[in-house]
């Protein structure tokens, strides 16, 4: 597991009293591609883009 991968399980692990919008959304803002998040939090990629998609409008 390299570093990036370490640092996203920790981040995940830790938001566990969060929504997974909003671990969505901070992921996000934190860099990690849709990809990982949607891997990490275990969601489909359709629904990160449809998360992003709304926060995004407004």
């Amino acid at each position: 597991m390299n570093v990036e991968s370490q640092d996203l399980s920790l981040l995940v692990k830790g938001a566990n009293a969060m929504s997974k919008e909003k671990q969505i959304i901070q992921l996000h803002l934190q860099g990690f591609s849709q990809r990982r998040i949607a891997d990490s939090i275990k969601v489909s990629r359709n629904t990160i883009a449809k998360v992003l998609s709304a926060f995004e409008h407004h």
